[in-house]
């Protein structure tokens, strides 16, 4: 049933964009990781019959209080969990009524607030724990650097192929596919273009197909999509390992952290929020107004600073990522 909804269903009877599948590949996976470390499931053996509302809202408050993550990012988890439930009751009728119990969890109450904006020194301090002497450093590094520089979504990111690129040494803009499968363009200019060049040349070598995904990972040999919680991962130990040296370095740092320090600097700068908005395909000028109340000081501070000059590239292979085969089998893993 799994395979059928991220393989089939979702790309090919609801259009879904590939950054929509990834979310809800990831959503998915870390369910299954729940059922694993806290449930006890063997997930070679799981059915229908292991899921209960008590293991849907278990798996929500071990990503609020495990994985520390956020209270608006445990819902749109819990959306995509209640999504797959009703294809299945809709796919087999003996599951609707466990499909209906699932629609009747509650969201999680969320006070919007001001998000927590990173200093230019808790920047500097994660970049710095990318080891530029090994390639799966350069390549987080980079991951870091387009995260801030062009404020995309690490979906958008994840989703962007070799054919959605074009520019030149001045610059240029990125096709990316947005929430709700909305196409925009993400600019860059003459810097970022001059690590992107760099990249490219490291990472893609060799002439590869237009679909080829931007930023990958091998497996059997092809460079496959990238899951989003390969970064979310290697930030957090990033942030750890920098937080020992910066106290700066807030408690909670994710992909989108970079994207809210860009929208900050930006609003700093002097730059409209209108056209902000529209940078980082915002749907409305409310969504990019939480930046204005940010700390001024502090984000000055981030201003007036110089970002570090990232230095990449050699050329070994990445290696292939294990998984378990059940993953595989069912499509949560490319």
């Amino acid at each position: 049933m799994i395979r059928d909804y991220l393989i089939k269903y979702l790309p090919e009877n609801r259009l879904c964009s590939q950054a929509t599948v990834i979310s809800y590949r990831t959503t998915i996976n870390q369910l299954l990781d729940y059922m694993e470390q806290s449930e006890g499931v063997d997930i070679t053996s799981l059915t229908f019959d292991d899921f209960t509302t008590g293991t849907i809202t278990g798996f929500i408050g071990w990503l609020s209080t495990v994985r520390k993550v956020s209270v608006t990012t445990c819902n749109q988890k819990l959306s995509a969990v209640k999504a797959f439930f009703s294809y299945s009751a809709m796919r087999d009728p003996s599951l609707r009524r466990l499909s209906d119990e699932m629609s009747r969890i509650r969201r999680l109450r969320s006070n919007v607030k001001p998000p927590e904006i990173m200093s230019e020194t808790a920047y500097r301090a994660i970049l710095e724990q990318a080891d530029t002497e090994d390639r799966i450093g350069k390549r987080n590094l980079f991951i870091l650097i387009m995260l801030f520089e062009t404020g995309m979504r690490v979906s958008e990111l994840l989703g962007v192929t070799l054919g959605d690129i074009s520019g030149n040494d001045r610059g240029g803009a990125i096709a990316v596919v947005g929430k709700g499968g909305k196409g925009r363009s993400a600019v860059y200019g003459k810097e970022v273009a001059r690590y992107l060049n760099n990249y490219l040349a490291a990472f893609h070598d060799t002439p590869s197909p237009q679909k080829t995904p931007l930023v990958y990972t091998v497996h059997r040999g092809e460079k496959t999509f990238m899951s989003a919680d390969t970064p979310q991962k290697f930030i957090k130990a990033y942030a750890d390992r920098a937080r020992i040296q910066c106290p700066e370095v807030p408690q909670s740092v994710h992909p989108h952290s970079f994207r809210h320090l860009r929208a900050s600097t930006l609003y700093q700068q002097g730059i409209p929020l209108s056209i902000i908005a529209r940078l980082l395909g915002h749907a409305s000028v409310d969504t990019t107004s939480i930046y204005a109340s940010a700390d001024i000081e502090m984000l000055r501070s981030a201003v007036e600073g110089k970002y570090p000059d990232y230095q990449f590239l050699s050329d070994a292979v990445l290696p292939e990522e294990s998984s378990e085969i059940i993953r595989k089998i069912s499509g949560l893993q490319l």
